[in-house]
């Protein structure tokens, strides 16, 4: 199975170190960005990625928008979060906008390999320091449910405000 996937973290470092994660699992079929909006052109440039992996907090991205823009435009494209922020709340609202998968930057090569066979298996993947996690709170539900809804211009115009434009 030949699977493409597009790494986008701000971190140099951090993205060579998930291509050598990868490269066994994928082999060479890596892509790389450093920007939301590098993101964004690599997802335009090549619609064969399957899989994202994407920085919570890189430019661009500030907390959970870029899962919101990359699943209102690219919905056929897995997206794991990656991040050193492992809050139980943040989790829970990516996993409820789409996410398959939350891995912290402090997990093992080990536990990359098998959070990217699962996903790829069709499951939903968290560390263990999650496993606990319940999805019962309706408000965030209710909140990403109506993020969901967003086209991508309409989120593009809810990020310029968040920025504070006019």
């Amino acid at each position: 199975m030949k699977i493409r996937v597009l790494i986008a973290d701000d971190h140099p470092l951090f993205r060579a170190a998930m291509c050598q994660a990868l490269s066994d699992i994928v082999g060479p079929n890596i892509l790389q960005a450093s920007t939301l909006n590098e993101t964004l052109c690599q997802l335009d440039a090549n619609p064969d990625i399957d899989l994202v992996f994407l920085d919570v907090k890189m430019p661009g991205n500030d907390g959970l928008i870029g899962l919101s823009e990359v699943r209102a435009r690219y919905p056929d494209v897995l997206v794991v979060m990656v991040t050193a922020i492992e809050e139980a709340n943040l989790i829970r609202k990516a996993l409820s906008l789409g996410a398959c998968g939350f891995i912290p930057k402090s997990a093992s090569i080990e536990c990359i390999a098998e959070a990217v066979e699962r996903v790829l298996d069709g499951e939903q993947w968290l560390p263990a320091s999650a496993a606990n996690l319940t999805n019962d709170e309706t408000d965030t539900d209710d909140f990403s449910g109506k993020l969901a809804m967003l086209t991508p211009h309409q989120l593009k115009v809810l990020r310029m405000v968040a920025d504070g434009l006019l």
